[in-house]
């Protein structure tokens, strides 16, 4: 039973996770028609999640 609620738990873990690098990803986009300059940051940024 605790391994069942451990692996939930890593799923809704992951699910965020990639709730999170998909905004990301929408805002690099954003950044990359708006603002040119500041997505080496966002760039950045976003590997930084994927690598935690």
């Amino acid at each position: 039973m605790y391994v069942f609620f451990l692996s939930l738990d890593f799923m809704a873990e992951s699910l965020f996770l990639i709730f999170l690098i998909n905004s990301q990803r929408s805002s690099l986009l954003y950044y990359n028609t708006e603002c040119p300059t500041r997505l080496p940051s966002k760039k950045f940024h976003l590997k930084k999640h994927l690598l935690f």
